[in-house]
C-alpha cells in the first residue's frame, strides 16, 4: 500500500491500532460556509483505491465471493425516507483497511445543534459520500458492522447531509441549518405556551391525530426532527405524555374534525352538517304550532311559543266551543259515551269513577259537555246585560259518591210526599238548577286541586262532600242563586292566588217562603227555603233570585266553573 505523506492516526477518525489504517489522503481544511457550493459527489476530497492498491487475500479469512452482510439504516436511524436506496450486496476490500467511525463520530456534535440535543449519530451510523463506504472490522457482532448509505438534509431533502469525514451532520448547509433551528425555536415557544399541535408535531395540519403516517409535519421536515425534538425534551418525558396533556376535542357526529369553537364557547359539533344530525335533548314544543319551543321566562314553562301562537291558541279554543264535536268517555277516551244522560261509555268506567269519589274531573275543550255546561253559563250572563261576563278559565265534573246522591235523592222524595205539598209543581220536590257561590278556605278546584279538603270551615268542601254542615259556623244557611253574575260576586277564597269558582247544580226548594231578611237557622217552620227580595222607597220589588237552603242534602253540585 502507498504511503501518503499527510496521513495521520487523526485523519483517519481515530484509528489508532495498528489492525486499522487510513484508506484516504486528507485535503485541505474546508470550511463550513462553503457548504451551499459543495458538490457532495465530487472525487476531489479523498484518492480512489484501485485494486493493485489492496493486499492479496488472505485465503483463511477472505473470501472472493464475500458479501456484507444485509444492512438496513432504517433500523436505526429513524425519520429516514422509504424511498432511499438501501443497498443489500457490494465488493468491498479486507476488513483489515476499514475504518471505525462508530467508536470515534458517537461523540461528536453538530456546530449548529445545541449541546442540549443528542447526536444524529447515536442511534446508527450515516454517510454523505458513496465512495467514503466504511465496512466494520471482523467483528461477530453484525449490528455494529454493515454498509452505510448517504442521508439527505432534513430540511430540504434535496442535497446530501454535511460529511466531513468525521462527522455527520442532519442538513446539507448554512441555510437548511438555520432553518431547523427556526423550527425548533418555534416548536419549543408552541410547547411553553400549552399548545397541543406544536410545530415539530405536526398536530396542527392534521387535526385526527398527533401521529402523521407518512413521517412529515407541517413544515415539510421527516420524522427525523421529531425524533430529535422528542430525545431533547428529557428522558422523563416523551411525546405521547405530551400530547395527552390536552387532546383536541373532535365532533361528536362525525368524530374527523375538531369541534367548532367561538368566543371561548366550545360546540359539541364541528359544523352546521354535523349540527343537524346531532340528537340534542328534547325539548316541549309548544301546544299550537308544534314547530318551536316553549317559552321559558324565570324558570315557568308557557303552553305556547309566544304572543302569536297564544292568541291564536285563544281564538281556536273559542272556536272549539261553539263547534265541539267529541263524543269520547271522559274517563277511558277511548268509546262514545252513552247519549246524553250520561258522560261514561260503560258502566265499568262509571264504577271506576265512582271508586275514586269525591272528586274533580276535568272536560276539555272541545268536547259536549264542555259546550252544554259554557252554553248555560254564557245564557245566564244575558239576565244580567250590564254586566261584564267572566271569562271561563277550567270546567270539571263533579263525581259524588253514590251515597250522596242517594241522600240527595231521599229528601227530595221526603219534601214531594209531605202532606199538603202543591201538585201544581210540574217538578218533584221543586227542584231548580241554579249557581252556588261560596266562600272556601283551600285551594279547592285550582290546577291540580282536584280532592276537596276535610275543613268544617271551608263550605265549598262540605257541599262537595256532603257533610252536615255546623249550625254556629253557617246559621244564614246556604245562599243560592239563579244569576251567575250574583253567584261570582259572592265567591270568595281565603287564598289570594286561588282562581275563583262557581258551582252549578240542582238545588230542592221545596216549600218556598218570602222574606226581606235572612232568617237565622233553621229557618221559618212552614217553609224549606226563603227567597230574598228587596224593595225600594217606592215599594217596588227587588229579585236577584237569591234563595236560602238549610239543609246540606238538598243540594247536589255537578259542575265547577273556574273563572277569571
Amino acid at each position: 500500500m502507498k504511503d501518503h505523506p499527510q496521513q495521520s492516526s487523526s485523519s483517519a477518525g481515530g484509528a489508532g491500532s495498528s489492525s486499522s489504517a487510513a484508506v484516504g489522503r486528507a485535503v485541505s481544511p474546508m470550511d463550513i460556509d462553503d457548504l451551499d457550493d459543495f458538490d457532495m459527489y465530487e472525487s476531489d476530497g479523498f484518492e480512489v483505491i484501485v485494486p493493485e492498491d489492496l493486499p492479496p487475500l488472505n485465503p483463511s479469512r477472505d473470501v472472493p465471493d464475500a458479501q456484507p452482510p444485509e444492512y438496513t439504516p432504517f433500523s436505526t436511524t429513524p425519520g429516514l425516507s422509504p424511498s432511499m436506496p438501501t443497498p443489500t450486496s457490494t465488493s468491498v476490500p479486507s476488513p483489515e483497511l476499514v475504518l471505525r467511525l462508530s467508536e470515534t463520530t458517537s461523540h461528536l456534535q453538530h456546530p449548529l445543534v445545541p449541546a442540549s440535543l443528542p447526536s444524529p449519530l447515536s442511534g446508527g451510523l450515516v454517510r454523505s459520500k458513496p465512495y467514503a463506504q466504511v465496512v466494520g472490522s471482523g467483528s461477530k457482532n453484525s449490528s455494529s458492522s454493515g454498509v452505510y448509505t448517504p442521508k439527505l438534509c432534513v430540511i430540504c431533502k434535496i442535497k446530501n447531509a454535511y460529511y466531513d469525514g468525521t462527522r455527520s451532520f442532519p442538513t446539507c448547509g448554512n441555510k437548511c441549518a438555520a432553518m431547523l433551528e427556526a423550527a425548533k425555536a418555534r416548536g419549543s415557544s408552541e410547547s411553553s405556551s400549552g399548545s397541543t399541535g406544536g410545530i415539530m408535531r405536526g398536530e396542527m395540519s392534521n387535526p385526527q391525530g398527533a401521529s402523521s403516517s407518512s413521517g412529515s409535519i407541517s413544515l415539510g421536515l421527516p420524522s427525523i426532527v421529531t425524533s430529535l425534538w422528542s430525545s431533547a425534551s428529557g428522558p422523563g418525558e416523551s411525546r405521547t405524555t405530551r400530547q395527552n396533556q390536552n387532546p383536541i376535542k373532535m365532533c361528536e357526529v362525525c368524530h374527523v374534525r375538531p369541534k367548532h369553537q367561538r368566543g371561548g364557547k366550545i360546540y359539541p359539533t364541528c359544523g352546521l352538517t354535523c349540527a343537524a344530525k346531532f340528537s340534542a335533548p328534547a325539548t316541549e314544543m309548544c301546544d299550537f304550532c308544534q314547530k318551536r319551543p316553549k317559552v321559558v321566562i324565570n324558570g315557568k314553562m308557557y303552553p305556547q311559543c309566544g304572543k302569536t301562537c297564544r292568541d291564536s291558541a285563544k281564538a281556536a279554543m273559542s272556536a272549539a266551543i261553539n263547534s265541539a264535536t267529541c263524543t269520547s268517555c271522559i274517563i277511558c277516551w277511548k268509546a262514545t259515551k252513552m247519549g246524553d244522560m250520561s258522560d261514561f261509555c260503560s258502566d265499568i268506567c262509571e264504577v271506576a269513577a265512582e271508586s275514586r269519589a269525591p272528586y274533580l274531573i276535568e272536560l276539555p275543550r272541545g268536547h259536549v259537555a264542555f259546550k252544554k255546561v259554557a252554553e248555560h253559563y254564557t245564557e245566564a250572563w244575558k239576565v244580567t246585560p250590564n254586566c261584564t261576563p267572566r271569562r271561563i278559565k277550567r270546567i270539571y265534573m263533579i263525581k259524588m259518591k253514590k251515597s250522596s246522591l242517594q241522600n240527595y235523592e231521599q229528601y227530595r222524595s221526603n219534601i214531594h210526599s209531605r202532606p199538603g205539598f202543591r201538585s201544581t209543581i210540574k217538578r218533584q220536590g221543586n227542584e231548580q238548577r241554579g249557581f252556588l257561590g261560596l266562600t272556601r278556605e283551600c285551594g279547592f278546584g285550582g290546577t291540580g286541586n282536584m280532592e276537596p279538603c276535610f275543613s268544617n270551615a271551608c263550605l265549598l268542601c262540605c257541599i262537595v262532600r256532603h257533610t252536615n254542615l255546623a249550625p254556629e259556623k253557617f246559621q244564614t244557611g246556604i245562599m243560592t242563586t239563579g244569576l251567575v253574575a250574583r253567584a261570582t260576586d259572592m265567591a270568595t277564597g281565603a287564598k289570594k292566588r286561588c282562581s275563583n269558582v262557581i258551582l252549578i247544580g240542582k238545588i230542592v226548594l221545596g216549600k218556598v217562603a218570602e222574606l226581606d231578611i235572612v232568617p237565622p237557622h233553621p229557618g221559618p217552620a212552614n217553609a224549606d227555603s226563603v227567597h230574598i227580595v228587596g224593595h225600594t222607597r217606592t215599594g217596588s220589588t227587588i229579585d236577584w233570585q237569591e234563595y236560602v237552603v238549610y239543609d246540606v242534602h238538598a243540594l247536589q253540585p255537578q259542575y265547577l266553573i273556574s273563572f277569571e
